[in-house]
């Protein structure tokens, strides 16, 4: 028979075993790789978001599939946000100085206010793009007192082909200052199928907190073209 204690011991033993086992590693497969830091993305529920600033650029160079592949897309954000009671606030923009506004009516909204929706997205400016007419824009309505109390939480939306150039020193500084308050910067940017990045993408990517690229596949009827 087995002597008292003896069970004890043999556990003790196999622990022991188990423990140099744990303590034990081979070097042979060791790789040294450089750690990625993956981007930090915040994901607001439903209730706590804000307003929306959609921001759609109408210049020459967006003009045919992807203007109609950008205002589709615009058309179905106002849906959702509609769906997700958010306010909406339309910029259709283009060169320098040419900046059209329209506020969309709190939700639900009536079937007359979609129709002055679609009238004001079936116009373009033409000509080349500029971003400070928008953002100057969207920066007055965030700063103004009651711009602030209201639209404070906004998420502002650029829609565009991402052949844009760097905003001035000051507005960058301004957008700054609204980024610290909670106010994202989002673009959206349509390019043909198969395009290279174009070179205003690294000045979108400095701006905002989120860029994402579509490509305008398929074949869609050329309905908006520059006036």
């Amino acid at each position: 028979p087995p002597r008292a204690g003896a069970a004890g011991a043999r556990a003790l033993h196999q622990l022991r075993r188990a423990e140099s086992a744990l303590l034990s590693y081979e070097r042979s497969a060791w790789l040294d790789e450089q750690v990625e830091v993956l981007p930090w993305r915040e994901l607001r529920p439903a209730s706590e978001r804000g307003p929306l600033i959609c921001c759609l650029d109408t210049s020459r160079s967006m003009a045919g599939r992807k203007e109609a592949v950008a205002k589709a897309a615009l058309l179905e954000v106002l849906r959702l946000a509609e769906a997700e009671d958010r306010p909406c606030h339309l910029c259709a923009f283009a060169g320098k100085g040419e900046l059209l506004e329209l506020e969309v009516p709190p939700p639900p909204v009536p079937t007359s206010a979609w129709e002055v929706v679609l009238d004001f997205l079936s116009g373009s400016f033409g000509g080349g793009t500029d971003l400070e007419a928008p953002l100057a824009a969207s920066i007055k309505r965030l700063s103004s007192s009651k711009g602030a109390e209201e639209w404070g939480a906004a998420d502002v939306l650029l829609v565009t082909d991402g052949e844009v150039a760097m905003p001035p020193e000051t507005l960058r500084a301004q957008l700054q200052v609204l980024r610290s308050q909670g106010v994202r910067l989002f673009a959206l940017t349509v390019a043909e199928p198969e395009a290279e990045i174009s070179n205003g993408m690294s000045s979108l990517c400095e701006l905002c907190d989120e860029v994402q690229r579509f490509e305008a596949l398929g074949r869609l009827p050329l309905r908006w073209r520059p006036r």
